[in-house]
C-alpha cells in the first residue's frame, strides 16, 4: 500500500477497489493494479476505464484530491463499464460533499442523469451547456440546476431521438 488513506477517501476507496477488483501499487517506478487474486496488471495495459478509476484512487491516496481542492475530469465515464456509472457518481458526489470542487465534461446521457437521480437536496450541482447561437457571437453558456432543464442539450436530444426510434420500431411505426 502507498500509505494510510486520507479521511476524505475512507468511504470512496473501497468502492473504487471493488470496481477495479484490487488496489493500486507502485513498484520499480511503475504503477500496477494488484488484483484481489494476486495478479499485478501494469497500468499501461489495463483497460482504459479501470485505469481512470485507478488514477482517481492514486489521486486520493496521494492527497492530491483533498478538501478545498479542484478536480477537472474530461469524460470520466468514457470506456467504463456502464454498470459502474452509479458507483462512480456516488464517489464524485461524496467527494463534493467533502469540499472538493468538481468540473466534469460528458457526452453520456445516463452518466449525467445519474447525478440528478443520486444527489441529495443539499448537494450543489449545476449543469452547463456550451453552444453556438447564430444571433450572438462566440460560445454561449446555459446553466441549470437540473440536467433536464437545459434547453441547449445535444445529449438529451440525441437520447430522446433514440427513444423515439425504439418506440416507433416497437409499435410498428416507421
Amino acid at each position: 500500500k502507498m500509505k494510510t488513506p486520507p479521511v476524505i477517501a475512507n468511504s470512496i476507496l473501497p468502492v473504487l477497489e471493488e470496481m477495479i477488483d484490487g488496489e493500486v501499487i507502485f513498484e520499480n517506478d511503475d504503477f500496477f493494479i494488484k488484483k484481489r487474486d494476486g495478479r499485478k496488471i501494469i497500468f499501461n495495459i489495463e483497460a482504459e476505464g479501470l485505469k481512470k478509476l485507478g488514477q482517481l484512487w492514486q489521486l486520493l491516496m496521494t492527497n492530491s484530491i483533498a478538501e478545498n481542492s479542484i478536480l477537472l475530469w474530461d469524460e470520466p465515464e468514457a470506456n467504463l463499464n456502464p454498470k459502474f456509472l452509479p458507483k462512480l457518481v456516488e464517489c464524485l458526489l461524496q467527494l463534493s460533499r467533502n469540499g472538493v470542487q468538481i468540473f466534469l465534461s460528458t457526452h453520456n446521457y445516463i452518466f449525467a442523469k445519474y447525478f440528478d437521480v443520486l444527489k441529495k437536496d443539499s448537494d450543489k450541482i449545476l449543469y452547463h451547456s456550451l453552444y453556438f447561437d447564430d444571433k450572438v457571437e462566440g460560445v454561449q453558456v446555459e446553466t441549470q440546476p437540473f440536467f433536464q432543464l437545459l434547453q441547449h442539450n445535444d445529449i438529451a436530444d440525441a437520447f430522446n431521438s433514440l427513444l423515439e426510434r425504439v418506440y416507433d420500431m416497437q409499435v410498428g411505426g416507421k
